[in-house]
């Protein structure tokens, strides 16, 4: 496997050539759709934790497209491809801010389940504090 059509890319957003991240990256750069069998063959597993490390902060957001209706179907974004810095630069832009949004989104999600964790949390430590077992062990 080969990344030469990434040469324009920054090395600090090509993952090491030992992980699974650069597997993925790898058959991602010929451009061509991708369904989830493919990764699973190349991977022997699940390809969801490589692809959250391409599209992550850490390897420079990576805009990876589902294209799949139901089942996955992945797609490096033509921009990574087209061996100019702009448009690649372009797309991970792109890719921040849908990463940054989500995870906006994720995070007013746990805020609102905060003041019902606390009060589970309260009524627990008080049945424990009256000796009870819970659980339906009383």
């Amino acid at each position: 496997m080969s990344i030469d059509s990434l040469k324009h890319v920054p090395r600090s957003f090509i993952p090491g050539p030992h992980t699974q991240a650069y597997q993925v990256l790898c058959l991602l750069s010929d451009g061509q759709k991708h369904p989830y069998k493919d990764f699973l063959s190349l991977l022997g597993r699940d390809p969801r934790s490589p692809l959250q490390e391409l599209r992550g902060p850490d390897l420079g957001f990576w805009m990876i497209h589902n294209v799949g209706s139901t089942e996955g179907v992945y797609q490096l974004d033509a921009r990574h491809l087209s061996g100019d810095p702009l448009k690649d630069s372009e797309a991970r832009q792109e890719r921040e801010r849908a990463y940054l949004t989500e995870s906006k989104e994720r995070a007013e999600k746990q805020a609102e389940r905060l003041p019902e964790a606390r009060e589970r949390l309260q009524e627990l430590r008080f049945r424990e504090a009256q000796g009870e077992l819970g659980l339906g062990y009383d």
